[in-house]
């Protein structure tokens, strides 16, 4: 009788303990639970300007208004009876590039506030030319890639205003067959968008190869037929040919900066040895080559002075042409 009444009596106080126990641990378990069980999610972590992003959370006041910050913005989401929401999407503007940005969503009703950070990246963008060594007067195109998508890109020459391109979906863009001055040295350009603000450069070298003029022959008979083969000029430059100070005529070089010339031998006195003048109009580039005017019944010694005079000019040019290739090599 004692044992059961104590059995009694130890269960009772067990019963009351739990029940004073279970008054602290459930609300303390119920905190513990509602303290995790609310968050949000970003449908990005990592944008660009001009991206989207989306704010999802979850364990909010039940069908409760909830405001979204992102940045500077705000706009209200409306939480279903599960306490979870939606927000509307969001777009990253220009002004928040390479930064990071608050997220903020706050329960008008429960009060619960969950946060979050957003990188906006910054764009990196790159021109790559048809090509760094270009000849005076000819053409060049541009590739460029990394803008802001769908941006004008204003494209500056020597500083000064040149053109505007505007990239695709992808932020890219191509400049095809620009014209080039006739000019030496070298030629900056700029890229710059004009949303994101990002700048690229290149710089383009043009050719400074020393023009120079070979005959077809050396020494020859006045009126006969001659050609004059002009490298090193502008593209399609024209380019005025003399011998001896007399204007033979003008041709235009081809894209190569070559051109081809054909007069005939002019009389200079009765013979003698003489200079033909080549000068391009556009790049204001020269060139000369010596040629001799035999008699057209030469003595025997005659043809020994024109051969002479021949191997003369010969070796003259071919020192030209060595001195060329030392300069480019």
């Amino acid at each position: 009788m004692l044992a059961s009444l104590i059995s009694m009596k130890t269960l009772k106080i067990f019963t009351i303990a739990v029940v004073v126990c279970a008054g602290f641990v459930v609300p303390a378990f119920q905190s513990l639970a509602q303290a995790k069980s609310s968050y949000i999610l970003l449908s990005k972590y990592y944008v660009f300007p001009e991206e989207q992003v989306t704010v999802r959370g979850y364990g909010f006041g039940r069908n409760e208004l909830v405001e979204v910050r992102v940045g500077t913005m705000t706009q209200i989401a409306q939480a279903d009876a599960r306490g979870n929401f939606v927000s509307p999407h969001f777009v990253v503007p220009f002004q928040d590039i390479n930064s990071t940005l608050n997220i903020l969503a706050q329960g008008r009703i429960s009060g619960i506030r969950e946060t979050a950070k957003l990188v906006v990246g910054s764009f990196y963008p790159q021109v790559v030319p048809s090509s760094y060594f270009v000849k005076p007067g000819g053409s060049v195109s541009f590739t460029g890639r990394n803008f802001a998508p769908n941006e004008e890109v204003r494209v500056e020459r020597q500083g000064n205003f040149f053109m505007l391109a505007k990239t695709n979906s992808s932020g890219g863009f191509v400049a095809r067959e620009l014209d080039l001055p006739y000019r030496e040295g070298i030629l900056d350009y700029s890229f710059i968008g004009q949303n994101s603000k990002t700048q690229a450069r290149v710089t383009l070298k043009f050719d400074d190869t020393v023009p120079f003029l070979l005959l077809n022959k050396y020494f020859g008979n006045p009126g006969t037929q001659l050609q004059l083969t002009g490298h090193g000029f502008g593209v399609q430059e024209r380019v005025e040919i003399f011998f001896e100070g007399q204007f033979l005529g003008s041709t235009v070089s081809r894209p190569e900066g070559i051109f081809v010339f054909a007069t005939e031998i002019p009389l200079l006195g009765p013979r003698g040895q003489g200079m033909f003048f080549a000068h391009g109009l556009d790049t204001n580039r020269t060139a000369r080559a010596w040629f001799t005017v035999t008699s057209p019944n030469p003595t025997e010694s005659e043809l020994t002075a024109s051969l002479g005079q021949s191997l003369d000019t010969i070796s003259k040019t071919l020192r030209s042409l060595l001195q060329l290739l030392n300069q480019n090599f």
